[in-house]
């Protein structure tokens, strides 16, 4: 019996060691330059090029092998897939969540990573262009988000969350249509406010949207990266 525990336990701590080497890309590192060098022309799989994969028309296993070995061709090491319309599995069903699981397989053999986008279309905050905002300054309405969608992919493409699988993009999470950003939980910050909105709208979008979207990635072992709206509005 105690045989058996030292091989389970060996075993246990074999696989906890791969993982982290499976996830080193989670580090900043400092290689020699010699290194660099020696794989830049052929990056080993996460640090290569990314191709944006947009999903428009019908799609299926076949279309997915077929699409990720071009890909593969033409030196992409790294897919981001995009939801687009027409694809015949809606946005966020089972029917499209068997897709993505095939995705992650297929890239998984051809040593290729993936990346999602966190919405159905622009911007990040729902199924389509259509969709009324999220209040983004309310990290329970953040957190739903997170249900909806992130916990929904950890479950789909399991185990490889955080290995095949490399975490998720915001596109231009969009505060306002037309107009200047508001949410009941500005009532709070009242007086704050009156001396200046934008710092105090900036914060709390900081800390109730983007910040409890990256600290559930960093605790569930993938990534989280985001395209800013307004990016070149002083």
């Amino acid at each position: 019996m105690l045989r058996n525990a030292c091989v389970a336990w060996f075993l246990i701590l074999l696989s906890l060691s791969a993982a982290a080497r499976e996830r080193s890309w989670h580090k900043i590192t400092f290689p020699a330059a010699a290194q660099v060098a020696s794989g830049f022309l052929t990056p080993p799989p996460g640090y290569g090029m990314t191709l944006w994969w947009g999903w428009d028309g019908p799609v299926d296993e076949a279309a997915i092998r077929r699409d990720l070995d071009a890909i593969r061709g033409f030196g992409f090491s790294n897919v981001m897939i995009e939801a687009g319309y027409n694809m015949g599995a809606p946005y966020l069903s089972s029917g499209w969540f068997d897709l993505v699981r095939t995705a992650v397989n297929e890239a998984g053999r051809r040593r290729m990573r993936v990346w999602v986008e966190d919405e159905g279309k622009y911007p990040s905050r729902g199924k389509d262009t259509n969709a009324s905002l999220m209040d983004y300054l309310n990290p329970d309405a953040t957190r739903q988000f997170l249900v909806w969608t992130h916990e929904k992919y950890k479950r789909a493409v399991s185990p490889e969350f955080g290995r095949t699988f490399m975490g998720f993009m915001g596109d231009e999470p969009d505060y306002s249509i037309g107009g200047i950003p508001w949410s009941p939980r500005l009532t709070d910050e009242a007086r704050r406010i009156k001396a200046d909105y934008w710092d105090v709208w900036s914060k709390l979008f900081s800390e109730h949207f983007f910040k409890v979207q990256a600290e559930w990635c960093r605790a569930n072992g993938v990534e989280y990266i985001v395209h800013l709206n307004w990016r070149k509005r002083s």
